[in-house]
């Protein structure tokens, strides 16, 4: 996947609030980016990272939204929410997802806040290309130095396009240490199904 320069170009989100019914559009998609709270690296360790995705996919049915794209990063995570029918709110499904992830990590024994109050969003509009808005999510391990390719990284997916999900790693990887090193193993497994021209959305690895 080769990533445009209209990719390149993205703004990243911006923390301004807009009225919360914008957020509760079906079909307006809305690109947030959550960060941890005090520059603090949570999702460096694995299984803390593998939290995050089963919540940002366990949302989907409750919050009554479509999960476009997500990256999970060490310390922050970039999203693609769209409301699948009106009243439904992007924007709740974030707040939501902060909520219980926060819930289950300190169950598992993180102290402190986990993620800052607000998060920064973008609301996409009709120009937009969802295609590229994900080619510059799923970039984001490569830029930062976690990865070679988008494909070899663990915590991110494009649900929308196939539903490969991170949930499916054997439990053999998470007694690695480090993103880094997980991914290592994962190389080459969302390439052929992220590459291909039709819908893989029946395809499941659970």
């Amino acid at each position: 996947m080769i990533i445009g320069e209209r990719a390149r170009r993205y703004p990243l989100p911006c923390n301004q609030r807009l009225s919360s019914e914008l957020y509760a559009i079906a079909g307006q998609a809305c690109f947030f980016t959550v960060r941890a709270a005090h520059s603090l690296t949570p999702f460096s360790d694995s299984a803390r990272a593998r939290c995050a995705v089963n919540c940002l996919l366990e949302q989907r049915r409750k919050s009554r939204c479509r999960l476009e794209v997500y990256c999970v990063m060490p310390d922050h995570i970039h999203l693609v929410v769209t409301p699948m029918h009106d009243g439904a709110s992007s924007l709740q499904y974030v707040d939501r997802f902060k909520g219980w992830s926060s819930h289950l990590l300190r169950q598992a024994g993180w102290t402190g806040a986990l993620w800052q109050p607000r998060s920064y969003d973008h609301m996409l509009r009709s120009d937009e290309s969802l295609v590229q808005i994900a080619e510059y999510i799923l970039h984001n391990p490569v830029r930062t130095g976690l990865c070679v390719r988008p494909e070899d990284y663990p915590w991110s997916a494009y649900p929308s396009r196939c539903k490969i999900l991170a949930t499916s790693l054997p439990q053999e990887m998470f007694r690695s240490s480090g993103l880094q090193a997980v991914a290592r193993r994962r190389t080459g497994l969302y390439a052929p199904l992220m590459d291909r021209g039709r819908d893989l959305n029946t395809v499941l690895c659970c």
